[in-house]
């Protein structure tokens, strides 16, 4: 008695298809995190920083980060915000009221106030804002969900659709 075995190979993945599957949902990923920072910058007057989104696909990751351009003056205004800055010589007059909070994604109408210089009396510096950690901590659990979600579709389109 002869015993045949057969293998059944499974046809080729598209990984062409399930990449390009899983880029289309990057790119409608996108404006909410752009949306986050753009709000950083929402009440400013004067120049501000443009945001731009940069993604990497990878073998074994998708990443999508952001980058501060635009105007020097409006990013190096938005960098010293979110890094904060030591010991500073500008007094605020009593009337001032700061336009964003660390560890908040928006900014409201703030007061200004007139500046007084006087390195006799140093003031603490910029306590920062910590824009990049907040918008991960509220990516970090949306993200995924919105790539696994995909991951159905991407299969579908490489040839290799997941039955229930």
């Amino acid at each position: 008695m002869a015993i045949i075995a057969t293998a059944i190979l499974p046809k080729p993945i598209d990984g062409k298809a399930m990449l390009a599957e899983m880029e289309k949902q990057l790119e409608l990923y996108k404006p909410f995190m752009l949306h986050d920072f753009e709000q950083t910058t929402r009440s400013w007057t004067g120049e501000k920083p443009k945001f731009v989104l940069v993604k990497a696909i990878r073998a074994s990751e998708m990443r999508l980060s952001v980058r501060v351009t635009g105007p020097e003056k409006g990013r190096r205004k938005w960098w010293y915000l979110e890094k904060g800055t030591r010991v500073r010589y500008a007094v605020m007059s009593k009337d001032f009221v700061a336009k964003t909070t660390t560890g908040q994604i928006y900014s409201v109408a703030g007061r200004g106030g007139a500046v007084h210089v006087s390195r006799a009396h140093p003031r603490p510096g910029i306590q920062a804002r910590r824009w990049r950690e907040t918008a991960k901590k509220r990516h970090e659990k949306t993200f995924p969900r919105w790539m696994e979600a995909v991951m159905p579709r991407a299969a579908a389109a490489s040839g290799h659709a997941l039955k229930r």
